[in-house]
């Protein structure tokens, strides 16, 4: 049986959901007394019988956010074909995903063995000791369950970057399992606003595209003066408290200021590039090259906002480039593209990576091979090797996936060329994937905090009612404070 991460008062204190004081102890004590045995072991003389319960009295439980969830349920249909007999109880968390399944977490995950996670919540459940990292998912047959991968299975399929984004801040262990790839912040077009403007030709498939930001906003001007559009760029500046911290450091890293060092300290100041930055912001705003209205706006609006055809750029997922080139619903298609990778050295967006957890509460053997056998169906391959989930969402929603083999796979590619502007644009895909980054800040402790307290600073220096200045220094004062507070 495999043994729990001890969480030390201190960790417990910095981790409880919303700051709240959580007994562990007593919640999982009361879990485990009402569990029933896992497996009943009988000796005799000669030889040694163990029996398992079946699966349909003692189920996974699979947690995930509500994206496609008939299509998860269509997957864990094949998977429990594949292995039956096989009980898996799939739970759609609607509201704030990430305090919902840490609640489940710190109450002793009685009814979560399997969850989504993003890089940040990963690492923070990792660390405070609820969640499991993969090193123990090795082949193996527990009764009548078999486990058919290695870890390092999956570690031998991906590429070096998406495989370190797996991996621990505290420790460098795997800490989640690959759900999906994209890279956040990639700029798409539309480029029957852009022909307007000079900078395309639809018929050639050409377009005269930025090298770096204040080129892009260079464009976005020019084309507002033209009269192509009121407000040309669409950026990600939206109400969702994770959207202008994730922008600045993308946008930042590509202006050559990293934003923190290896050690996690801030190295942007008011004399850096992130400055430039923000005065260019600010700019933006006053001028309304992006709509003002855009920061009171979600995820999904900024995606609706881009399908009315009345914006030129925006940032977005490589996934949404799917979205938009989909007549039915959008008005930039069939013309929307994506911008390659700036320069070599200056890529746009970031590599998210996000993936699924394995809660770590005390369990059988059996239970937990149980457990890892959906962990590699769902994020590698089924029990024929193939690699079945993973192409099954690429095909059916342009999720992409971080397996090269997936990604290269002939119905894949065919998908591909059927839903993008030009041939180009399998390519600039791929770069993009290729040359984007993500940024270790992601594994902190401290990074949901950071990235709340980014948001309202940001926006009020875009609308100027703080100095560029003023918004840096505190800025940098929240970053110092929150690494002094999580030292351990």
């Amino acid at each position: 049986m495999s043994e729990p991460k001890n969480v030390s008062r201190r960790k417990l204190l910095y981790y409880g959901v919303g700051g709240a004081a959580v007994i562990i102890g007593g919640g999982a004590a009361a879990y485990y007394l009402m569990q029933p045995p896992s497996s009943t072991t009988t000796t005799t003389s000669t030889t040694t019988t163990t029996s398992y319960p079946k699966p349909a009295d003692d189920p996974l439980f699979f947690d995930i956010w509500p994206y496609r969830p008939d299509l998860v349920e269509a997957n864990l249909t094949e998977f429990k074909t594949q292995y039956a007999p096989e009980a898996v109880t799939q739970a759609v968390i609607a509201g704030d995903y990430a305090a919902q399944i840490e609640t489940k977490l710190i109450a002793g995950a009685k009814d979560l063995d399997f969850a989504y996670s993003g890089t940040a919540t990963a690492n923070r459940w990792y660390e405070a000791g609820w969640t499991r990292n993969i090193e123990d998912m090795e082949p193996r047959k527990i009764g009548d369950v078999e486990v058919l991968y290695s870890w390092k299975d999956i570690k031998a399929d991906l590429p070096v970057a998406a495989w370190n984004c797996l991996l621990s801040g505290s420790d460098g262990k795997p800490c989640y399992l690959p759900y999906f790839q994209s890279c956040f912040g990639n700029i798409v077009t539309n480029e029957k606003l852009l022909e307007a403007g000079g900078y395309a030709d639809t018929k050639a498939k050409t377009s005269i595209y930025p090298k770096d930001y204040p080129e892009l906003y260079a464009q976005c001007e020019d084309m507002q003066k033209k009269g192509v559009a009121t407000s040309p760029l669409l950026k990600r500046w939206g109400s969702e408290v994770w959207e202008m911290g994730f922008v600045a450091q993308i946008e930042a890293q590509a202006r050559g200021d990293p934003v923190f060092d290896q050690n996690m300290d801030p190295v942007f100041d008011i004399n850096t590039p992130y400055a430039d930055m923000l005065k260019d912001w600010q700019h933006l705003y006053e001028k309304e090259i992006c709509p003002r209205g855009v920061l009171n706006i979600t995820e999904g609006d900024n995606i609706t906002w881009f399908e009315t055809g009345q914006y030129a750029y925006s940032e977005q997922h490589t996934y949404d480039l799917f979205t938009f080139q989909d007549p039915a619903s959008s008005k930039v298609a069939p013309y929307c593209s994506i911008v390659p990778p700036l320069t070599k050295n200056s890529p746009i967006g970031y590599l998210l990576v996000n993936g699924a957890i394995i809660s770590n509460p005390p369990r059988s053997d059996w239970k937990l091979a149980r457990v890892h056998r959906l962990a590699e169906f769902y994020t590698y391959k089924d029990k024929n090797g193939n690699f079945y989930r993973p192409k099954d969402f690429m095909v059916k929603t342009g999720v992409g996936s971080p397996y090269p083999k997936v990604l290269d796979d002939p119905d894949v590619i065919a998908f591909v060329k059927s839903k993008v502007y030009r041939d180009q644009d399998v390519t600039s895909l791929k770069q993009l994937v290729e040359a984007c980054w993500m940024p270790e800040y992601l594994k902190v402790g401290w990074e949901s905090e950071w990235t709340t307290m980014q948001q309202p600073l940001l926006q009020q220096c875009v609308q100027g009612s703080i100095t560029v200045e003023a918004c840096i220094t505190q800025m940098r004062t929240d970053a110092i404070a929150l690494k002094k507070k999580y030292a351990k």
